[in-house]
């Protein structure tokens, strides 16, 4: 475990100052954060879901059954948008 750590913590090092370093980082925890939230809904909804008997519509489906990932990749775009828009002003304000 005191390996991995100190691989991670080498990486991160390592990587912290390059540009891409930022979005991978963002991505990978958002993607962290979203299996947890997932992994915890099927678990809190494991026998609350009824059968599925009635016709829906594919968009109400996938509001319904997939809320939390619509918010994540809301969460993920906003999040990479920040990080272009400050890389942008700090391209300015070297100027």
């Amino acid at each position: 475990m005191k390996q991995a750590i100190s691989k991670v913590k080498d990486f991160f090092d390592r990587y912290k100052k390059e540009k891409w370093f930022r979005y991978v980082a963002i991505l990978t925890i958002l993607i962290i954060l979203a299996a947890i939230a997932s992994t915890v809904d099927d678990l809190r909804h494991k026998d609350e879901k009824p059968p599925d008997t009635e016709e829906t519509s594919i968009l109400s489906d996938l509001v319904e059954d997939s809320a939390v990932h619509v918010l994540l990749i809301c969460v993920i775009s906003g999040g990479l948008a920040y990080v272009r828009y400050s890389d942008e002003l700090k391209l300015k304000e070297k100027k």
